[in-house]
């Protein structure tokens, strides 16, 4: 409001007659002209004869101070020149009560109307809202077109509703909540913060808005464009908007500066993007490039981030996967923002807001708790959308999973009549088809690319050709036109693409094109189940039966194979809502899906863990606590359903015995593992959501499990974060049960990832099969790097640590000892392996374990008479084979010592050893060294590793593939 009263306490009088003449016009006058200085005429035909009003126009103050003889005389003029029936009197400033009674008096023949500042405003806002914008006619064509443009590419305006749900949903905007994470600078662990579209606007600088689908990416991109426009009457260098599409970019061969150029041209033509961004402040605003291949999206990136650092041009982009964009790019600055799904205060505000209704709205929302919608369906802005059309247009009852939303939907839609004049009655099913049939044509299709509305036309016509159709085969275009034009689900966008409206539909009407004409796809849906749409399917898919529990089996052995960590953060999040979508299995199966990504969450914990090791630009600084904590928490969101709450108190009891067992046998490293699975099962149990304190309560009274600082510190960082009243009780008294552990927990939350991982400390790992000892530290961070890099990034399948008495360095003899004290255990593994170094400390441990040993290769493999535990000595490369020295003293033999001596002599890891050729490794330079070979990713650099591995494999009793250069 200050910015409106400044620019009309500048108008002159000429300003204001333009002003007036274009308010008067918009209202309806058919002939507006100003007949003087200050003075504007218009007339208006009322049907009964032609009324004349004349707007006497003033810019200063009208009050009783005023020169009334002036205003009367003006007033006289004109009535005695024409014919009047009304006069206003307008001025850009306040009018004072005392002035229009006095005018009143003195002209009491007449009707007077005063519009002072307050009404003008008013005016303004409603009849000619252009007036309050800059001078830059350009842009502000430019800025009408923008405007219009998003308006009409609105997702829910596309569902074809009544005109009435349509205009009700499209006026509905609920703020997101948005938050971010930087670094506190005092315990360098990353702090959430609440932010809000204008504070990621100030930051001035380029950001991905990260959510779910349909949570309101696109639609806070399209106000943040608004915003930046509104901003314009203010700014010296204003405000250009870009608004882009995925599809913009793929038809444009990923040329970001030609659509540029394509979007500006219309309003700035012929001037170079380097001219323009020095004019404007330059701003793009891109949908989503999540459906992209590797190479395209970081090509993408780099354009934007090209023009960002040459011409300041900013960038905002929406993706479901802010961490996959950043892991994209090479730029380390680009803050992360993500949308959180709607809160219970966002959902009430946005179905108050459509349904109008109290009662309606009450009993909509008590219908969303009562079926568990809420749990088993991330509320978003388009799902809620769904289900308020679905409740006020029918009443139904909510349906409990997000099949059955969409069933409905799709019957709300697809299942209506088609009356025109070319098109009677179509069955429904037949439309459903098309649509199922495009759906998994398009999720199919590299990067879903979509068909032209000619092909899709063509590609149907061909497909039903001599088949039986419920309609004349001449009216198939007409089908397929009012599918594409009229049902919302699909639709044609600038250059005639035919799209689905949201990915959820895609993904829907795969997974019916799959259940009911081509289940052969299950292996497909199976095999991409940790690719985001094939995994929407896959939910979409479970939910038709709610009850398959031969896919469920095979979907378990697909999370049990998952080896990377993007797989490990889809089987947590994909088995989590498949598990949900099929609440009606049996619960024993879903239980052992559930222990399934129990063990992926610690598999991500272990990658998390290396990346702030290996210095990740983005896990730098992450404590112990807090990474374990980040997975800890994913879990607990994607399983907190009240339908999961029998499997996981099943998973539950079974892992308890098993932990206890564990304990019995000394096994401490499996007990650990299990611990945090029994932790993470205690607290999702103890939500609000399922609210059973039975499990919690178990543990804390267990004598053993919170003992370990690792456990003991997740459940103090749990009681903070999750935030039940009961969680202080429960908090002070873990505080005060294990006071004694206060000294080890803050080692964990100040000392870095990198100083403790692979010491005794670092003790919850995954519950893997093969256990491996080394000599040192670096030895273990060494041979774990190798292995990934040589597998593109795979987690190993077995566990490496050091092996150490007293807890802070290791040697050959410390492997000795806990190998044999291994036995009592060794039924849990498939193999227990020493790696000796093939030096003379080694050589001695491993050729005095003869008697309970058999030896397999000399020098090289022992197997315990017992059981798979194994005795191995560093495998030496045949071209290195002068390290091979008969004499047992003279053997140098490291880890290290794979790399070969130019490498390592370029790292100066080399010194001189009595023997001319061979080399010692300089110890005090191995953490330096290692931690530079852990940013290394050449394969060939750790070519030399694969026959170590093969014969851990061999060992192991696995077939691994590894990069051999």
């Amino acid at each position: 409001m200050k910015r409106k009263i400044e620019k009309l306490d500048a108008l002159n009088i000429d300003q204001l007659n333009d002003a007036i003449s274009k308010i008067a016009k918009e209202m309806g006058f058919v002939y507006v002209v100003p007949s003087s200085s200050g003075v504007v005429e218009a007339r208006i035909n009322n049907g009964f004869g032609e009324t004349v009003t004349f707007f006497f126009l003033y810019t200063e103050l009208l009050s009783g101070n005023f020169d009334f003889g002036k205003i009367i005389r003006a007033i006289s003029e004109v009535r005695e020149a024409t014919r009047i029936n009304n006069i206003a009197i307008v001025s850009s400033k306040n009018i004072s009560r005392g002035f229009q009674d006095t005018l009143c008096k003195l002209i009491n023949d007449i009707r007077l109307n005063f519009v002072g500042r307050d009404d003008l405003i008013k005016l303004l806002d409603e009849h000619y809202p252009d007036f309050w914008k800059h001078d830059d006619t350009n842009l502000i064509h430019y800025e009408k077109d923008f405007t219009s443009s998003i308006k009409e590419d609105n997702q829910l305006k596309k569902l074809k509703l009544s005109s009435e749900y349509s205009q009700k949903l499209l006026s509905i905007f609920i703020e997101p909540t948005l938050t971010y994470f930087s670094e506190d600078a005092q315990t360098h662990t990353f702090v959430r913060h609440r932010i809000d579209k204008y504070g990621i606007l100030k930051e001035n600088k380029p950001a991905f808005i990260s959510g779910l689908s349909g949570s309101g990416k696109t639609t806070l991109l399209k106000n943040m464009g608004f915003s930046l426009i509104e901003e314009n009457q203010t700014l010296t260098q204003k405000n250009l908007p870009i608004y882009v599409t995925a599809l913009e970019i793929l038809q444009n061969d990923f040329d970001i500066n030609k659509i540029i150029r394509l979007k500006l041209d219309t309003h700035f033509v012929g001037k170079e993007i380097k001219i323009l961004s020095k004019e404007y402040k330059i701003t793009i605003l891109i949908d989503s490039i999540d459906e992209f291949e590797d190479e395209k999206r970081q090509n993408v990136l780099s354009q934007l981030n090209s023009n960002y650092n040459k011409f300041g041009i900013l960038y905002f982009m929406g993706t479901r996967d802010g961490d996959l964009l950043q892991r994209s790019t090479s730029e380390t600055k680009i803050r992360k923002y993500d949308i959180s799904r709607f809160n219970t205060a966002q959902m009430q505000r946005f179905v108050s807001s459509f349904l109008s209704d109290e009662n309606k709205t009450s009993d909509l929302l008590d219908a969303l708790r009562s079926n568990k919608i809420l749990e088993r369906l991330p509320i978003t802005p388009l799902t809620l959308s769904l289900i308020t059309i679905l409740f006020e247009e029918t009443d139904f009852e909510i349906p409990a999973t997000v099949t059955d939303i969409y069933n409905n939907f799709n019957s709300l839609i697809i299942g209506r009549a088609v009356v025109s004049s070319k098109i009677e009655f179509i069955d429904a099913s037949f439309r459903e088809r098309v649509l199922s049939r495009y759906g998994l044509m398009l999720l199919e299709r590299p990067n879903h690319e979509p068909l032209t509305e000619e092909e899709f036309y063509d590609n149907f016509e061909t497909y039903f050709h001599g088949k039986t159709l419920p309609i004349e085969e001449s009216k198939l275009r007409d089908v397929l036109s009012y599918l594409v034009h009229q049902t919302g689900i699909l639709y044609i966008n600038e250059r005639h693409w035919v799209c689905f409206s949201h990915d959820s539909y895609m993904e829907y009407y795969a997974a019916l094109e799959i259940f009911k004409f081509d289940r052969s796809k299950e292996e497909k849906i199976i095999e991409n189940f940790f690719e985001f749409n094939w995994q929407n399917v896959a939910v979409f898919y479970g939910g038709i039966t709610k009850d398959m529990p031969d896919f469920a089996k095979q979907i378990d052995q697909k999370i049990k194979s998952a080896s990377k960590i993007n797989e490990f953060i889809a089987s947590i999040q994909g088995g989590g809502y498949l598990l949900q979508s099929l609440y009606q299995m049996d619960n024993s199966i879903k239980e052992e899906v559930v222990e399934s990504c129990l063990e992926k969450v610690l598999e991500s914990n272990e990658v998390l863990k290396k990346l702030a090791s290996d210095d990740s630009s983005f896990f730098k600084n992450y404590r112990i606590p807090i990474i374990q904590l980040i997975n800890f928490v994913h879990f607990y969101e994607m399983f907190n359903s009240i339908t999961l709450a029998k499997s996981m108190e099943l998973a539950f009891d079974r892992l308890y015995v098993e932990y206890h067992d564990a304990t019995n046998k000394g096994n401490r490293d499996k007990a650990n593992a299990l611990g945090f699975k029994l932790l993470e099962l205690a607290f999702t149990l103890d939500s609000k959501r399922i609210g059973n304190s039975m499990y919690l309560e178990k543990l804390l009274d267990d004598t053993d499990l919170l003992k370990n600082p690792n456990l003991n510190s997740i459940a103090m960082f749990s009681f903070d974060l999750l935030g039940k009243k009961t969680y202080g009780d429960m908090r002070r008294e873990l505080q005060a049960k294990f006071n004694s552990l206060n000294a080890v927990r803050s080692r964990l939350i100040e000392t870095s990832t990198s100083k403790l991982r692979f010491s005794l400390i670092d003790s919850i790992k995954p519950d893997r099969r093969v256990k491996i000892f080394v000599e040192g530290k670096t030895d273990a961070q060494i041979l774990e790097h190798a292995y990934m890099v040589l597998t593109n990034g795979k987690s190993p399948y077995w566990n490496v640590n050091m092996a150490t008495v007293n807890g802070e360095t290791g040697s050959s003899s410390s492997i000795t000892k806990t190998i044999e004290g291994s036995l009592s255990f060794v039924d849990d593994y498939d193999a227990i392996i020493g790696l000796y170094d093939h030096d003379k400390a080694g050589l001695s441990e491993y050729r005095r374990l003869v008697r309970d040993y058999i030896e397999e290769n000399k020098d090289s493999v022992k197997r315990h008479k017992k059981g798979n535990i194994f005795l191995m000595l560093l495998p030496v490369p045949g071209e290195m084979s002068k390290y091979l020295q008969s004499n047992q003293d003279f053997n140098f033999f490291e880890i290290e010592h794979l790399f070969g001596d130019e490498y390592l002599s370029s790292q100066s890891m080399l010194r001189e050893s009595p023997i001319p050729g061979i080399y010692e490794i300089i110890d005090a330079r191995k953490t330096v060294f290692a931690d530079n070979v852990c940013k290394n990713l050449t394969p060939e650099l750790f070519k030399d590793f694969v026959p170590l591995f093969e014969m851990i494999d061999k060992c192991s009793g696995v077939k691994m593939e590894y990069i051999h250069s």
